[in-house]
């Protein structure tokens, strides 16, 4: 039986695998998924999201070493790279390039998740002529006055018309990059998830509703003000980032958390000073993954994340994180701000 490409594995098979990796001290190097940071800002303040409380400084990742570290990882057999982790892709001009240069190295599947609100029609051009593998659009309303709520901005119609943009783009060049939307099951958005799939399942070939949780610990919020309320927290969710998962953040960094290291908590290694390979390998990072097998974190934003917990912690090394007072990250403000704005938003 020949191996499929992974450009032929559906978004809907790879949600399912996440759940299915070896727990090892010293797990292979991974082959199947590298998410980079290219920047950490967003112009979006989704309620479900950590990046209202991030105070890391905003930047932009060095394209020098972007590309060292993106060679580093091909030649140690990582087939596939995704642009995005605490932020909005498109907020990176650089975007195109990365796609571009990352298929020129031999990467098989490029993918990115966006919002969707910045990807102009001849930016989304420019990424998909780059060679981009996959778009996924983040969509998480289905209609105008809930989107407003959720994203805390009033672009639902244009992410829309972008989404169709890219169907029919497809359509005309015979493009064969996958087209996607996520949409982040909540309490605000639950009633309207039959008429979104009914208007757009149409334009995409899948779409992902995915049940909300505190993703990264940093939400704890939406547990008690956000999450539906027939559902249940859960006790322990698996995470695979440690096992075969690689983060890259836009200082340079290897985190053991490529989805939601808004603070930097969770950083192993320096990669500009040094490799990929040796981080990946490193002692902190190796005395993570102990310390999750032994189910040993407590004192660590993971155990917030995998227990559904509100508890203090502290980061991996004060060196490369930005500090933050635990009272702002279990601040209920935000969604309490944004619901006094919309006191319609539940009936």
């Amino acid at each position: 039986m020949n191996k499929r490409n992974n450009a032929d594995i559906s978004l809907e098979e790879r949600l399912a695998k996440r759940h299915i990796f070896k727990a090892s001290i010293r797990p292979d190097f991974p082959t199947k998924e590298m998410l980079v940071e290219l920047v950490n800002a967003c112009n979006h303040r989704c309620i479900f999201c950590a990046q209202a409380k991030m105070t890391r400084k905003t930047r932009e990742i060095s394209p020098e070493l972007l590309k060292r570290v993106m060679r580093e990882a091909h030649e140690l057999g990582v087939e596939e790279i995704g642009f995005y982790s605490t932020s909005e892709p498109f907020m990176c001009k650089s975007l195109s390039s990365y796609v571009r240069f990352a298929k020129e190295i031999g990467f098989n599947y490029v993918y990115i998740t966006t919002n969707g609100a910045l990807a102009t029609e001849e930016r989304l051009k420019e990424v998909i002529d780059s060679g981009l593998d996959s778009l996924k659009f983040s969509i998480n309303a289905g209609t105008r006055e809930t989107y407003v709520f959720i994203h805390g901005a009033d672009d639902f119609d244009k992410v829309i018309e972008r989404l169709m943009f890219c169907y029919r783009y497809r359509e005309s060049t015979g493009k064969k990059f996958r087209l996607y939307v996520s949409y982040i099951v909540t309490r605000f958005n639950q009633h309207e998830i039959e008429s979104f799939r009914e208007n757009y399942s149409r334009y995409c070939d899948y779409i992902a509703f995915c049940p909300v949780f505190n993703l990264g610990g940093l939400v704890p919020e939406i547990y008690t003000d956000i999450m539906p309320l027939d559902a249940k927290k859960p006790e322990k969710r698996p995470c695979h980032n440690l096992f075969d998962a690689i983060g890259i953040t836009c200082e340079g960094y290897l985190t053991a958390c490529g989805c939601a290291d808004f603070q930097s908590y969770l950083i192993v290694a320096d990669l500009n000073k040094t490799s990929l390979y040796d981080g990946w390998y490193s002692e902190k990072f190796t005395e993570l993954r102990k310390r999750y097998i032994e189910d040993n974190l407590q004192g660590l934003q993971c155990y917030n994340c995998v227990y559904g917990k509100k508890e203090y912690f502290r980061p991996l090394s004060d060196e490369y994180a930005t500090l933050i007072p635990m009272e702002q990250v279990f601040t209920d403000k935000y969604i309490k701000e944004r619901m006094s704005k919309f006191p319609d938003i539940l009936r």
